[in-house]
C-alpha cells in the first residue's frame, strides 16, 4: 500500500475504548487506551477459520498485551488529546481483536529498551510500527500491513532541490524512524541530526535550524505547519510495516498474519482514506452517528446551547465586522449542528479566564477553543481535538540570541494563564519568569510593550497576529514541548452527555477532512479586518463606566458640599458665644493654638495644630491630652494634662520652653524644642472655661545655638591649636637661632682680633644642623598629612643600611660612655626593594632617641627578617632597646603624637617618633613601644617589604671620592649675592674655577662667552629662572649640535617633586639649600661621573628614526598645528577665557610629548596647575614657549 497515493472519500468514525487490565511493569511505562475510528465497512468482518491449536491458544490467552513505543509515528500511531494511542495501527489491532474474539491490554514503554526486553520475556505478545530494519534477531515480524515511502521535506521558500544524494545537507529525521546505520548507508555524505520527535524534526527545518526533512509525508502535511513543501522521494525502496512478535509465540505469529490477509480491502481502503492527506472534499450524505437513549433525551431537552467564544482568537473562532462568530471551532459546531440538531447561541467573552469561570459556574454550557491542560482539566470536561496545532515561541525581530527555551535562563517568559506547558516550565527551567495573561492577545501584546523577552502561543494565532499586526516586529523561531497543541470544546465537568455528543461527531470525521476546515482558515489564506469597536469594546466600555461613575460621584460630592455648607450655617449660629472667644485662634496664627475645657478635652485648635500632632480634627474634639496620643512618652502627656488642671486650679498662666517627642500618626517621631504657653480664660458669666494655649517651634534656633556653641568650641580650639604650634616652633627656631647668631657673632668678634674660635663656629653649626632637619621634620608632617609623601623603593641591602646608621652614631654613644651595637642573624637575606632613606630616618630617630634617654648602659639594634615565599615579602623587625631611665605608663599614649616628649628636659622637637611611625605605616607596617620606668625601653619598628634581586657588587661600591675629580670650570647663577658667595667659597674650596652670573639672562650670555664643565643655578630667580635657562641652554647646544653640560638646579624647595621638575627642564641633578661642602662635592661626582646625556629639546627618533622623510612629514605637521594653537591661545588671552585655556593646553601638551619638548611640558603644566588669574599669567608663559617652539620647527623644517 503507498501512503502517498491514498483517494480522498469520506467514511464514518466511532469512538472505540478498548479496556485494559493491569500489567506489572516499573515507572517508564503507563496503561493506555486505543482508539479506533470506525467504518461501515467494519461492521461485517470475516470470520477466520480457526485450528483446534489456535481455538486453544486463544483460550488460554484471552488478554493480548500489546506494547507500544513512547515515540509518535503518525499516522501508524499518536497520542490523541487524552493521551490515548490511535492511527493506522490502533484500527488493525482493535480489528484483529474483534475477529479473534480476545480482549487487548496496551502498555506505553518510555524506555525502548525495556519494550523490548518485555517482548523477548513474553510478558508483552505483540508490537506494533515496526520494520525489518528494526527487530532484533530474535524477533520476527508478521506480514506487512501497511508500507511507507520515505520523503525529504525542504522549507516553501527554498526553490532549490535538496539534491539525490544530501551531499553536506543538515537532515532532521525522527529518532526510531530507520536506523542511523541504514540511512549513512544511502546517504553517506549528508550530515544526519536526529530529533526526539517529528515534531522537533520538521520545527528544525522549518525554523531554518535544518536543510531537509526525512521521514514520512503524514506529518508534514498535517496543519500545524504550513510552510514545508514534499520536495522528492527518498533513494531507498519503501518500508514495510508489521506487528513485531517473539519467534517462539509461532501459534500467535499464524493467527496476526492471518487476520491481516483475511481483512476486506474496503476495510483496508477506510483505514487508509482515514488517515491519510489528500482525502479532497468532504461529503455528508450517508454519515450516521449511533447516538444513545440517553444522548437523544439530552438533545431534546437542551435544543439551544449556550456557547462562549473570544472575541478575537482568530482563524480559530473570533467576531467579524458585522458581528458574526466565525473560524475553525464555529465551522465545526455547524458540522455537530447538522448531524444532531442542536442549536449553538454564541456570546463573547474578554479574556479565556473569564470563559473558563462562567461555564465551570454553568452560565454557559461550552467554549468553542481551548488548549487542554491538567490544571484546566481540574475544572472542565474536553472534547476531543479538531484542530492539531504546535505551541511556538515567538520573539522580536531583532532578538537573534533567543532561539528555544535554554535561551530564556535569566529572562521572563509570557504565556496564557493555565496553559498545559505552565507547569512544565515551572520544573525544568525554575530560572525562566514566568509573566501570565488572560488571552493570547493580551500574551502578544506584552512582546509589543517589551515587558517580556518572548512568549509561547499556539503557531496558528501567532501566525494569525503576526500577518496581521506584527509582521515587520515578531518571528517564530521554534517549536516548544513534544507533544501536540490540540484545540477542542470545553464543557462544565457536570455535562458529560453533551461531551460524549460531540465526540461521536467529531470522531464521524476523517483527520483529513478536519483539516480541510482547518487549512481553508490558514492565516496565509485570510486575514479579518481589525474591527475597532470588537477590539477595544472592554476599554471603550469601562472607560464610560469610569466616567458615569466620576460624574455621579461628583453630583452626590455637590450634594453633600451644599449640605455641609447649610449644616456649617446653622452651627455658625448656635455656637457664635464659642466662635467669639476663638477668634483668635482661627485669624490664621502661623503656630499651633487650642482650647481645652475644664476637663482638658480639647474643644478646638487651629490647622497648625492638626498638622504638627498628625491628627484629624474630628477624631482630637473631645479628648484629652492623654487620649489624643500625640505625645510620645505617656508620663509626658500625663504632666501636661496636669499642668492643664494646675493652670485653672490656680487661675495662673505658664509659659516656659520645654522639650516634647511628637508621635504623628504617620512618620517617624518627631523631637521639638518649643516655647510652651498655656493660659485660664471665663465665660462671659465670669465662670472658668477652660484653658487657652500653644506654643512656637525654636527647635531651629536651638540647633543653630547648639551649631554655634560648636563652632565656637572648635574655632577655640584651632585656635589654642594655632597658638601652640606658633609657640612651640617659635621656641624651637629662635633656640637654634639664639645659639647660631650668638655664637657666629663670639666667633666674628674674636676673628676681628685675630683669634679663631673654632668652638664657637661648631655650635653655630650643630645649631644650624638642628634647625634645618627641624624644618625637614616639620615638612614631613606637612607632607604626610596632606598624602603627598611618596615611596622610592629600590634594591637595597637593610643590613648595610642599618650598619651605616649605626657607625653614624657611634660617635654619639662614645660621647656618653654607653654601648652601642648592631645585632643580625648571620643567614639573614639583605635584599629587598626600599627607600633608603625614609628607612635611614627611622632607625636615625629611635637610635637618637635611646641615646639621648640612656645615660648609664648600652643601645642595642636587633634587625630580623621573615620571608613569605608565597607573597614575594620580607617582613622586618627594627628592634631598639636601652637602659635608659624609661617612660611612664601615663606618659606613653602621648609620645606617638607631634610635639609630644617624655621629658621636657631634653632636648628635642617631640616629632621624630610621630613622622617614623608614619613612614611604618606607609610600608605596611607599624611602630610600638613597651617601657619600664628605671628599666629602659624598648621600641619595636616593623616594615614589609618586596624581595629584590641581590645587589650587584658593582652597585655596591662606594662611588668615587671627591679628592678623585679634576679642577672644572663651574657657573654660578644666583639672584641672591650670599648664596654666590658662598657656592663660590664651597666650590673653590674643593679646587674648581668659579664664574658668578646674577640672573638667568646674564647666565645665558656668559655660557655662550666661555667653555663650561659644570653649570649650577638656582631654580627660583625674576626674570628668567632656573628651569627656562636650562632649557634654553639645552636648545643651543641641540642647534650647535654642541655635547651637552651637566647642569645643577640649586633650590630651597625640600619637596620631593622640586628634582623631578629639574630633571625634566633638562638638568642632571638637584642640590638642596641649605647645603654642606659635602652636599656639593657629592653633587659635582654625581653628575660628572654619571651624567647621562641631557634630553635635547626635539627628539625625533622615536618617530621617524633615520628616515628623514617620514620626520619631514612629522615636522610639517607639527608645525602647521603649532601655529593653529597660537593663533587661538591669542584669542583666549585676549578673552580671559580660563577655562577653554584649560582645554587647549591639554592639545598642546600632546604635540609636546611626541617630540620630548621637555621646555613646552614644563609650561602646560604650569598652566594646568595655576588657578584664575594665575593660571592666565602662565597662560602668556605658554605663548613665550610655543612661538619658541615654533621657530624649532621652522628650523628643523629647513634642515630637511
Amino acid at each position: 500500500m503507498k501512503f502517498w497515493r491514498w483517494p480522498g472519500i469520506g467514511l464514518g468514525l466511532m469512538l472505540s475504548i478498548v479496556l485494559f487490565g493491569l500489567l506489572p511493569v516499573n515507572a517508564a511505562t503507563e496503561q493506555i487506551a486505543l482508539l479506533n475510528r470506525v467504518t461501515p465497512a467494519s461492521e461485517s468482518l470475516p470470520e477466520l477459520t480457526l485450528s483446534p491449536a489456535a481455538k486453544s491458544w486463544i483460550t488460554q490467552h484471552p488478554v493480548l498485551k500489546i506494547g507500544v513505543l513512547s515515540q509518535d509515528w503518525p499516522p501508524f500511531a499518536q497520542r490523541s488529546s487524552r493521551n490515548e494511542m490511535q492511527g493506522i495501527s490502533a484500527d488493525y489491532l482493535i480489528q484483529i481483536a474483534q475477529m479473534l474474539g480476545i480482549k487487548l491490554q496496551v502498555t506505553r514503554f518510555y524506555n525502548d529498551q525495556e519494550a523490548w526486553q518485555a517482548l523477548q520475556r513474553q510478558q508483552i505478545d505483540i508490537m506494533p510500527n515496526l520494520s525489518a530494519w528494526q527487530v532484533p534477531q530474535d524477533i520476527t515480524l508478521s506480514v506487512p500491513y501497511a508500507s511507507v515511502q520515505p520523503i525529504i521535506a525542504v522549507p516553501m521558500a527554498q526553490n532549490q532541490q535538496p539534491g539525490y544524494y544530501l551531499t553536506d545537507r543538515r537532515v532532521a529525521m525522527a529518532r526510531g524512524f530507520i536506523p542511523e546505520a541504514v540511512f549513512k548507508r544511502y546517504y553517506p555524505l549528508a550530515k544526519l541530526h536526529v530529533y526526539d520527535n517529528y515534531q522537533d524534526a520538521i520545527s528544525a527545518v522549518a525554523f531554518g535550524h535544518a536543510d531537509a526533512f526525512f521521514g514520512d509525508a503524514f506529518p508534514v502535511s498535517r496543519n500545524f505547519l504550513n510552510n514545508m513543501r514534499i520536495a522528492q522521494y527518498a533513494n531507498m525502496p519503501e518500508i514495510n510495516i508489521g506487528f513485531a512478535l517473539n519467534k517462539q509465540n509461532t501459534l500467535l505469529l499464524d493467527l496476526v498474519n492471518q487476520a491481516i490477509t483475511t481483512l476486506p480491502a474496503r476495510f483496508k481502503e477506510e483505514v487508509l482514506q482515514s488517515w491519510l492527506p489528500g482525502r479532497g472534499e468532504m461529503t455528508l450524505n450517508g454519515r450516521r452517528i449511533d447516538l444513545s437513549e440517553e444522548e437523544l433525551s439530552w438533545i431534546k431537552n437542551h435544543p439551544q446551547v449556550s456557547v462562549l467564544t473570544l472575541e478575537n482568537y482568530a482563524p480559530v473562532s473570533f467576531i467579524d465586522n458585522d458581528g458574526n462568530v466565525r473560524g475553525i471551532g464555529p465551522e465545526v459546531l455547524s458540522l455537530v449542528a447538522l448531524r444532531t440538531g442542536l442549536n449553538f447561541r454564541f456570546s463573547s467573552a474578554s479574556t479565556v479566564t473569564s470563559m473558563i469561570n462562567q461555564v465551570a459556574e454553568n452560565k454557559a454550557d461550552m467554549l468553542v477553543s481551548l488548549t487542554p491542560s491538567r490544571r484546566r482539566s481540574e475544572v472542565l470536561r474536553f472534547s476531543l481535538g479538531y484542530v492539531r496545532n504546535a505551541f511556538v515561541l515567538v520573539v522580536r525581530k531583532e532578538n537573534q540570541q533567543v532561539i528555544r527555551l535554554n535561551d530564556l535562563k535569566g529572562k521572563t517568559l509570557g504565556m496564557i494563564a493555565g496553559n498545559g506547558l505552565e507547569d512544565f516550565i515551572r520544573q525544568r527551567y525554575p530560572e525562566i519568569k514566568l509573566v501570565t495573561a488572560n488571552d493570547a492577545n493580551h500574551v502578544m501584546a506584552l512582546l509589543d510593550d517589551r515587558r517580556v523577552d518572548a512568549v509561547i502561543n499556539t503557531l496558528i494565532n501567532s501566525e494569525y497576529q503576526i500577518l496581521a499586526k506584527y509582521a515587520d516586529e515578531f518571528k517564530i523561531v521554534n517549536t516548544v514541548g513534544t507533544n501536540p497543541a490540540y484545540i477542542a470544546f470545553a464543557m462544565s465537568k457536570d455535562q458529560p452527555i453533551l461531551q460524549s455528543i460531540i465526540d461521536k461527531v467529531l470522531l464521524s470525521y476523517s483527520t483529513d477532512e478536519l483539516d480541510l476546515i482547518a487549512n481553508r482558515w490558514r492565516p496565509n489564506n485570510m486575514v479579518v479586518a481589525n474591527s475597532f469597536w470588537y477590539q477595544y469594546r472592554t476599554t471603550i466600555i469601562a472607560s464610560l463606566s469610569v466616567a458615569l461613575a466620576l460624574i455621579m460621584i461628583s453630583a452626590v460630592w455637590a450634594f453633600y458640599l451644599r449640605r455641609q455648607i447649610t449644616l456649617k450655617q446653622q452651627a455658625q449660629e448656635a455656637l457664635a458665644d464659642q466662635n467669639q472667644k476663638m477668634r483668635q485662634l482661627v485669624d490664621g496664627t502661623p503656630f499651633p493654638m487650642f482650647t481645652r475645657d475644664t476637663q482638658g478635652r480639647l474643644t478646638d485648635c487651629n490647622r497648625h495644630y492638626l498638622d504638627t500632632v498628625g491628627n484629624e480634627k474630628a477624631s482630637s474634639l473631645g479628648r484629652n491630652i492623654i487620649e489624643e496620643g500625640a505625645l510620645h512618652d505617656p508620663q509626658k502627656a500625663v504632666e501636661v494634662h496636669q499642668m492643664f488642671m494646675d493652670v485653672m486650679a490656680n487661675d495662673t498662666p505658664v509659659s516656659a520652653d520645654r522639650h516634647y517627642v511628637l508621635n504623628p500618626h504617620s512618620g517617624e517621631p518627631q523631637r521639638l524644642a518649643v516655647f510652651f504657653w498655656v493660659q485660664p480664660f471665663r465665660d462671659a458669666a465670669g465662670k472658668m472655661a477652660g484653658v487657652l494655649g500653644g506654643w512656637m517651634d525654636i527647635t531651629e534656633r536651638q540647633n543653630m545655638t547648639e551649631a554655634l556653641r560648636i563652632a565656637k568650641d572648635q574655632a577655640e580650639e584651632a585656635s589654642r591649636a594655632k597658638s601652640t604650634f606658633l609657640s612651640t616652633m617659635s621656641h624651637e627656631i629662635r633656640t637654634p637661632l639664639n645659639a647660631i647668631i650668638g655664637m657666629l657673632d663670639i666667633a666674628i668678634q674674636k676673628g676681628k682680633q685675630g683669634e679663631l674660635d673654632m668652638q664657637a663656629l661648631e655650635v653655630a653649626t650643630e645649631s644650624a644642623d638642628g634647625l634645618v632637619e627641624l624644618i625637614g621634620d616639620i615638612l614631613d608632617i606637612s607632607r604626610i598629612e596632606n598624602g603627598r609623601v611618596d615611596l622610592d623603593p629600590k634594591p637595597g641591602n637593610i643590613v648595610e643600611i642599618a650598619r651605616s646608621v649605626v657607625n653614624t652614631f657611634k660617635g654619639l654613644a662614645l660621647q656618653k660612655q654607653i654601648e652601642l651595637t648592631l645585632r643580625v642573624p648571620q643567614d639573614m637575606p639583605h635584599n629587598v626593594q626600599i627607600d633608603a632613606l625614609r628607612i635611614k630616618q627611622v632607625i636615625a630617630n629611635l637610635l637618637s632617641n635611646a641615646i639621648k634617654f640612656t645615660d648609664i648602659g648600652s643601645v642595642s639594634l636587633q634587625v630580623s627578617q621573615q620571608v613569605d615565599v608565597r607573597s614575594n615579602f620580607a617582613h622586618i623587625t627594627l628592634q631598639v632597646k636601652d637602659s635608659g631611665v624609661g617612660i611612664a605608663p601615663a606618659q606613653q599614649h602621648h609620645l606617638f603624637q607631634p610635639f609630644e616628649q617624655a621629658d621636657n628636659r631634653r632636648k628635642g622637637t617631640g616629632l621624630g617618633l610621630y613622622i617614623s611611625q608614619s613612614f611604618c605605616q606607609m610600608m605596611q607596617g607599624d611602630i610600638t613601644l613597651e617601657s619600664v620606668p628605671g628599666v629602659g625601653t624598648t621600641v619595636t619598628a616593623s616594615v614589609a617589604l618586596p624581595l629584590a634581586a641581590a645587589v650587584s657588587a658593582a652597585s655596591a661600591e662606594p662611588p668615587t671620592s671627591p679628592e678623585q675629580l679634576a679642577a672644572m670650570r663651574i657657573m654660578v647663577v644666583d639672584d641672591n649675592a650670599a648664596n654666590r658667595l658662598l657656592m663660590h667659597k664651597q666650590l673653590t674650596l674643593l679646587g674648581h674655577q668659579v664664574m658668578e652670573a646674577e640672573s638667568g639672562e646674564a647666565g645665558l650670555a656668559l655660557f655662550h662667552q666661555h667653555d663650561w664643565d659644570v653649570m649650577i643655578t638656582d631654580c627660583n630667580m625674576p626674570g628668567m629662572d632656573g628651569y627656562q635657562l636650562a632649557a634654553a641652554i639645552r636648545e643651543a647646544e641641540q642647534r650647535g649640535q654642541n655635547a651637552a653640560i651637566p647642569i645643577i638646579g640649586f633650590t630651597a624647595d625640600a619637596m620631593s617633586e622640586a628634582r623631578s621638575r629639574c630633571l625634566r627642564a633638562g638638568m642632571n641633578g638637584c642640590l638642596f639649600k641649605p647645603c654642606t661642602l659635602d652636599d656639593v662635592r657629592r653633587a659635582l661626582t654625581e653628575v660628572v661621573q654619571t651624567a647621562p646625556p641631557t634630553s635635547v629639546l626635539l627628539d625625533f627618533s622615536m618617530l621617524a628614526g633615520d628616515d628623514k622623510t617620514l620626520k619631514a612629514r612629522i615636522v610639517g605637521q607639527l608645525l602647521r598645528s603649532t601655529r593653529y594653537y597660537l593663533e587661538e591661545l591669542q584669542q583666549l588671552l585676549s578673552q580671559q577665557n580660563s577655562d577653554d585655556l584649560l582645554t587647549l593646553t591639554t592639545h598642546i601638551m600632546t604635540s609636546a610629548q611626541t617630540v620630548n619638548a621637555n621646555f613646552m611640558l614644563h609650561a602646560c603644566e604650569a598652566v594646568k596647575k595655576a588657578n584664575g588669574l594665575e593660571r592666565l599669567t602662565a597662560g602668556y608663559a605658554l605663548e613665550k614657549a610655543l612661538k619658541r617652539f615654533s621657530v624649532l620647527l621652522e628650523g628643523e623644517s629647513t634642515l630637511n
